[in-house]
């Protein structure tokens, strides 16, 4: 089922929430706050309903520019498309909901806001999959790997062994996982 919604916020996973003519809660991924959008219904509860995204008839003011080209398809990240403030607010405000679901009393606890230091490249490990010449992160909720040439979030020593995975992979027959982290001091394991 199709509908047209205008997203008024955002979920604490960074989907943007609308509300259907019933005001039943919809979550769509990769909209904005201000976003009109048209989107499919994929999953319907009594309560809620998840879709996606089918067309951005009108694009919130607040909305950025994705710079990866995988944006949207690639599983590995849903915020790019977030000024950095929101993408933080949002997060902070998942961390203190998730403890007051479990009944901690949040008005005396100062939650220490530690921002990355800059918003593109901050990632620290990634969790890659490849097969034959392709290295990438799976497609959002799907086991399809989604090529990739960088990770504009990860860090650039990682970039940096992306050529190297990907060579090495190319020697297995079957679908592999490849983990790179890098350390405070510069190392980058695999």
């Amino acid at each position: 089922m199709e509908m047209e919604l205008e997203i008024t916020a955002l979920s604490r996973s960074g989907a943007g929430l609308g509300r259907d003519t019933s005001g039943r809660v919809v979550f769509v991924p990769f909209t904005a706050p201000g976003d009109t959008v048209r989107v499919e219904i994929e999953k319907q509860e009594k309560r809620f309903a998840e879709a996606k995204l089918l067309k951005i008839t009108k694009a919130s003011p607040i909305r950025e520019v994705p710079p990866c080209p995988v944006f949207g398809t690639c599983g590995g990240c849903e915020w790019q498309h977030l000024p950095y403030p929101l993408q933080w607010e949002t997060k902070r405000g998942g961390v203190v909901g998730a403890l007051e679901r479990v009944k901690v009393d949040t008005a005396g606890i100062t939650v220490e806001e530690i921002p990355a230091e800059q918003i593109w490249e901050y990632r620290n490990r990634v969790q890659l999959r490849g097969l034959k010449d392709s290295l990438g992160f799976y497609a959002r909720r799907s086991q399809t790997i989604v090529p990739i040439e960088k990770c504009y979030i990860a860090r650039p020593e990682l970039n940096a062994q992306l050529a190297a995975v990907k060579a090495e992979g190319a020697k297995f027959s079957r679908e592999y996982k490849a983990e790179l982290e890098v350390f405070p001091d510069g190392e980058v394991t695999t």
